[in-house]
């Protein structure tokens, strides 16, 4: 409908509205237009379409949309904008087809996946895919979007550490004596965060966060020293350490200055992907010509058959954010 629609265009650039701009600097957390969301979708269409008569893939584009089987996943889906364009987008495709809208929204509801670690994005999020959902399926029903770290559930799968809430849910110790009811319906949720993890998924979508650190903590100084703080530089340094996980993956792809954090996520979802799965992602288009992307290219060519990235930095559709958008597009082995 077309109020729904207009929430869909709307509940970004709420959630950005919420959060501070030294938080979003952090974060990562930028909105992605509507535009470029239904790029990205259409794109991934075009890609599977192609590549699906080549065998390089194990489904095909009825598949993508309408077979409950074949999982779909943002990792770090934010306000939930990719996850909507897809459900929006098989909504499409499915009546082209000749089905019953009802029929793809169960279908769609075991389909769609997310992970954020940023519990106002996950509100955010599925509110809007439950209002897109329950416009042609009668709840209740669940929306498969959980309060997780994807870095850390990867860093928990491959060593096998013991789990816990605060290993999981970035700053729980802050927020625990505000959860007392629903602690346990958060152990569910990461259980279920883990298997997703766990099992792999056949496709992954979305927008994961941009920032070398050096900028992070540029971003984050400049909007202390506009606070009027006291030693913005010691104080950025300390709140760049403080919020930004320490893992693993985080360690070994983003500890340098010049490192860009959505290396780890890209490199982590090409983990997540079962053999012969396809990654959607947009990204920092400077990584094909810099020093610090050749971590991120030397893996994408050991770990994928088929490979395409386009650079669509010139069709910058950001809010808030000075960006150079490229699109990853690939098929792991």
């Amino acid at each position: 409908s077309s109020a729904a629609s207009d929430v869909y265009k709307r509940q970004g650039i709420s959630y950005q509205l919420v959060r501070s701009e030294h938080e979003q600097a952090v974060l990562g957390a930028y909105f992605t237009q509507s535009l470029l969301v239904d790029f990205v979708i259409k794109a991934l269409e075009i890609f599977v379409r192609n590549i699906q008569n080549k065998k390089i893939i194990n489904f095909n584009l009825d598949d993508l949309y309408l077979n409950v089987n074949i999982k779909i996943l943002d990792p770090a889906c934010g306000s939930g904008s990719f996850l909507a364009g897809f459900i929006r987008r098989a909504f499409e495709y499915g009546r082209e087809k000749g089905f019953p809208l009802k029929d793809i929204a169960s279908r769609l509801v075991h389909k769609v996946y997310g992970l954020d670690l940023d519990p106002l994005a996950v509100l955010v999020a599925r509110s809007e895919l439950y209002m897109l959902l329950s416009e042609h399926l009668t709840p209740p029903f669940e929306v498969n979007v959980y309060w997780a770290d994807s870095l850390k559930l990867a860093q928990y799968i491959a060593n096998k550490k013991p789990k816990t809430l605060s290993d999981f849910i970035p700053g729980f110790e802050k927020y625990k004596f505000e959860l007392k009811a629903p602690i346990k319906e958060l152990e569910g949720e990461l259980e279920n965060a883990i298997e997703i993890v766990r099992n792999g998924v056949n496709v992954i979508i979305g927008n994961p966060p941009w920032g070398r650190k050096s900028e992070v903590k540029k971003r984050v100084r400049k909007t202390l020293e506009n606070l009027g703080v006291s030693n913005p530089e010691k104080l950025a340094e300390s709140y760049v350490n403080k919020i930004i996980s320490v893992d693993e993956l985080r360690e070994k792809y983003f500890s340098g200055r010049d490192s860009n954090i959505f290396i780890p996520f890209v490199i982590q979802a090409l983990r997540m992907l079962q053999s012969k799965g396809v990654l959607a992602l947009l990204v920092d288009a400077r990584f094909v010509a810099s020093q610090w992307g050749k971590t991120l290219i030397n893996f994408l060519k050991k770990n994928t058959i088929f490979l395409r990235v386009l650079d669509i930095s010139k069709e910058s559709l950001f809010i808030r954010a000075t960006s150079y958008p490229s699109l990853i597009l690939a098929v792991t082995g």
